[in-house]
């Protein structure tokens, strides 16, 4: 996840010294300083695309990916992974909190939303969402428990 990180910030800071770089003046007055800007500023709006759009995406997708590895390795240990479906179910079911109702933005270190969000803001939610949707969740631990019988 750190590699992720460190390589969205370079694509941003790319991205902000081929825009400075595309911005300046020129020195010298020949006809192709403007074609030269163009190439360094759709460059540069890559770059800024790719880091401020695309990466966040990337980045969330591997976060929901080690929220399956993780229900993966608890089911290891503990010998149980219908027990851990259970108990993702029983959360499931409810998964308001609410402490957490003056504070709707500490909803994502929750195990399920406890906002419940609809419509095209469950879209957009699901989207840049670090934890994957519990009901996949319960069925990849099923999946797991069909498997050992």
């Amino acid at each position: 996840m750190l590699i992720t990180i460190a390589g969205i910030g370079c694509f941003i800071f790319l991205g902000e010294v081929l825009l400075r770089m595309a911005g300046g003046r020129s020195r010298g007055r020949d006809k192709d300083s403007g074609k030269g800007r163009g190439i360094i500023l759709i460059a540069a709006l890559g770059c800024l695309v790719f880091g401020y759009l695309i990466a966040p995406l990337l980045r969330f997708a591997l976060s929901r990916r080690r929220e399956y590895q993780a229900d993966a390795t608890a089911a290891r240990i503990t010998h149980d992974p219908g027990s851990l479906a259970s108990a993702l179910s029983k959360i499931a079911e409810d998964p308001r909190v609410e402490v957490l109702d003056s504070s709707p933005l500490v909803g994502n270190l929750c195990i399920a939303d406890p906002a419940g969000q609809n419509g095209f803001l469950s879209f957009v939610s699901h989207l840049y969402a670090t934890h994957p949707p519990v009901i996949d969740r319960i069925q990849t631990l099923q999946k797991m428990v069909d498997a050992r019988d």
